[in-house]
């Protein structure tokens, strides 16, 4: 077969993504402009004026062409790609009995917090319906397929779910400890940022010692799965990281610097306000946010 027009069938195709499906399509467009010269040559035509209109009217059928090969995309290729997978019957559940939970849970904290005017009381209310749900949507969320990426194996998501689940209740521990006796009408609200700090101070020790229990193994657990996080990319996702290379390596360097000049600017703000013994801690999440980034920027290349 002439070159030319194997050439020109290539140049067609060139910004689609290559499949033994695709490959029979150019194939069977190529020995069509074959069979076109034979039969212009069988006419009388010189060959290389039977070429010369052959590559012609592929240019005039281009676009039929074009629509042809998007179809084969779409359906060959696209369906592994880029069409989600419908929500199981166990996700469609397990959201929707996560998010009533949820969501029952606020209104009883918000009821609790009007019967007794405590934040302990509404706190507390709220942090045993929040946990479980908060849990629940980590790992429906890890566990189901999206456009850009597949599912995430069930063993391993129960650890990103465990991970999530003790920030919480650090959270929630801690956010008791400081407001333990604090009734909602005695908040400042003109002033309640300066109140928090101080309640805060006053609660130091015992919100650092939260900390060291919960948080700190919830982010040790946390940096050890995105250190180990297998690239669950779909293929047409890496493409287009490949094509972005260039633009994050120029970003990598940005975000790096803007993420601990702003950690630095919160240990200073964080230890003349309150504790240097507490703001030590903003450099856990520092360095969290550092290992997104490079992990963000080596799929990329």
């Amino acid at each position: 077969m002439d070159n030319r027009l194997l050439s020109a069938v290539e140049e067609l195709f060139v910004d689609y993504e290559d499949s033994s499906e695709l490959k029979d399509l150019k194939e069977e467009i190529a020995i069509n402009l074959q069979e076109r010269v034979s039969e212009l040559v069988d006419k009388g035509m010189k060959y290389e004026k039977a070429v010369e209109i052959a590559l012609k009217e592929l240019g005039d059928i281009s676009e039929a062409a074009n629509s042809i090969s998007k179809q084969k995309h779409k359906e060959l290729i696209g369906e592994l790609y880029f069409n989600r997978k419908p929500l199981d019957r166990t996700h469609v559940i397990g959201y929707t009995v996560a998010g009533v939970i949820a969501l029952f849970g606020i209104i009883t904290a918000m009821i609790v917090g009007f019967h007794t005017g405590g934040i302990k009381e509404s706190m507390s209310t709220l942090m045993v319906f929040i946990l479980p749900p908060g849990c629940a949507f980590i790992y429906l969320g890890l566990t189901q397929e999206t456009i850009s990426s597949y599912a995430m194996k069930p063993k391993r998501a129960l650890l990103y779910s465990l991970s999530g689940g003790l920030i919480l209740t650090g959270f929630f521990l801690s956010a008791l400890v400081i407001f333990n006796g604090v009734k909602w009408g005695d908040l400042p609200w003109n002033s309640i940022v300066e109140y928090k700090f101080m309640l805060l101070q006053a609660n130091a020790v015992s919100v650092l010692g939260i900390c060291l229990v919960f948080l700190l193994p919830a982010l040790t657990l946390l940096c050890y799965l995105l250190l180990s996080e297998k690239d669950r990319y779909k293929p047409w996702v890496r493409e287009q990281q490949l094509r972005w290379t260039q633009e994050y390596d120029e970003r990598f360097g940005f975000s790096s610097g803007a993420l601990w000049i702003s950690a630095v600017a919160v240990f200073l703000l964080v230890g003349m306000l309150m504790k240097w013994s507490i703001a030590w801690i903003v450099f856990l999440f520092a360095l969290a946010g550092q290992l997104l980034i490079l992990r963000q920027h080596g799929r990329a290349k």
